[in-house]
């Protein structure tokens, strides 16, 4: 028999911002305001190459967009046509600096169970 494992409740926020532009406009906005993910990075993290990502962290954007998710097209079996866009947004190498946003590495180094929150899941409806 296994260890017993330790159960925590999260506290998780949603928050929901009303926006005025059409879908479409709004979907285009973050798409191109944020870089995809480059599979690179996630290299140089697994490989531990720490002047490679020392380099990521001062030289990398803040944010990257790590996936977009058409959950609108899942609908199409039903006969339904929605616009539902989920995007996975973080910072994998870490911020440039103390007062930047992080998202990921440091808390997941401290607490694994991070990883549930992160990267920051939004989505546009």
């Amino acid at each position: 028999m296994g260890s017993p494992r330790l159960l925590r409740k999260l506290a998780i926020d949603h928050c929901a911002l009303e926006c005025a532009r059409p879908f479409d406009e709004v979907h285009r906005a973050l798409v191109d305001s944020l870089p995809n993910l480059k599979p690179e990075l996630s290299e140089i993290l697994a490989r531990g190459d720490k002047e490679q990502v020392e380099d990521a962290r001062k030289n990398s954007p803040k944010l990257w967009l790590f996936l977009v998710r058409n959950h609108g097209e899942l609908t199409a079996a039903d006969g339904l046509t929605a616009k539902a866009m989920q995007y996975e947004i973080g910072n994998p190498p870490d911020s440039r600096a103390d007062d930047a946003p992080c998202l990921g590495c440091r808390a997941l180094r401290a607490v694994t169970s991070c990883a549930l929150r992160v990267p920051v899941r939004a989505w546009c409806l």
